[in-house]
């Protein structure tokens, strides 16, 4: 069986994005990202995959799954297209992984977030300025047993608004 944990930054409006790109720049939530993520499986649509910034193309250090409806060969060892949640987590158990961390995008989210057991999530407080830019957004109505969340923190020069990271121990379906 395969334990999905949930990585996001959202609003607490729910913006993960608009025009296929992230509205802000954290530099915070990059290191958060890279550090709970590291070595591990990450699953992203074909989207999300896309916005990468191409240097980033695949992630390195970890194992990048994409769901897409296109039919595409990888050439690289660690990114791996599938068609299907179904094909992707028949292939992840015949290679032994059963944690996958869920990295987006909207869709990937509303689908998988019910059956993840965990949710780490940076809440960044963007203005109404970035709110109207805003198309993709994450489903806040998840379910909880426990929430962990540190003070707040100041935008500075790397990061364009005030976050906050949490961590959400979820209820999955």
């Amino acid at each position: 069986m395969i334990r999905y944990i949930a990585v996001a930054a959202c609003s607490p409006e729910g913006v993960i994005g608009g025009g296929n790109q992230l509205l802000w720049h954290q530099k915070a939530d990059m290191i958060f990202f890279k550090k709970i993520t590291a070595n591990q499986a990450v699953l992203m649509g074909y989207n999300t995959y896309e916005s990468l910034p191409e240097n980033y193309k695949p992630l390195k250090g970890r194992l990048n799954l994409v769901l897409t409806s296109k039919k595409i060969e990888s050439k690289w060892d660690n990114l791996h297209f599938f068609s299907d949640i179904e094909s992707m987590e028949t292939w992840a158990l015949t290679n032994k992984i059963n944690t996958i961390y869920l990295i987006g995008g909207a869709l990937l989210y509303r689908s998988l977030l019910p059956k993840c057991i965990m949710l780490y999530l940076t809440k960044i407080y963007i203005d109404e300025l970035t709110l109207k830019k805003a198309d993709a957004f994450f489903p806040l109505d998840f379910k909880y047993t426990h929430k962990f969340q540190t003070e707040r923190f100041l935008s500075n020069d790397d990061n364009d608004f005030d976050y906050s990271f949490e961590h959400y121990i979820l209820n999955p379906e």
